[in-house]
């Protein structure tokens, strides 16, 4: 999908108050699968913080493929069997998650350095442009 190819990501949140905010990357790649969709990404702008830049070089992780840098844990099954994502030790972004505003914080869809741990997303928007 992005190989050999100039890529950019942008990324829209909302938040459950209607507030709204943004974060762009300048470079963006996924690996193919034999290296499990592993994260590149860099060169961060925009106003929601950068949640994404942490989770760069890690492997793509699920339920049945945990990829993750926690050796103690399986960060897509403790965190809310959230789906998957690019986790490490686990998370500041996970946009593959339960939606709405679950009891257990840590199940929703978060982009920390903008909402927080505590606060949910209502909806995220990923996408990304190739030259």
């Amino acid at each position: 999908m992005t190989s050999g190819r100039n890529c950019r990501l942008r990324i829209d949140l909302r938040g459950f108050d209607d507030s709204t905010a943004y974060a762009q990357y300048t470079s963006f790649a996924i690996d193919d699968e034999s290296d499990n969709y592993r994260l590149h990404v860099s060169g961060y702008n925009g106003m929601a913080g950068d949640s994404l830049t942490y989770h760069n070089g890690m492997q793509f992780s699920t339920q049945d493929r945990d990829n993750d840098a926690d050796s103690s844990k399986n960060c897509v099954l403790h965190w809310g069997n959230s789906g998957g994502w690019w986790f490490k030790h686990c998370f500041y972004s996970k946009l593959n998650a339960e939606w709405g505003r679950s009891q257990s914080e840590y199940h929703n869809i978060i982009w920390y350095h903008w909402k927080g741990y505590s606060e949910a997303i209502k909806e995220s928007t990923m996408k990304m442009r190739c030259d």
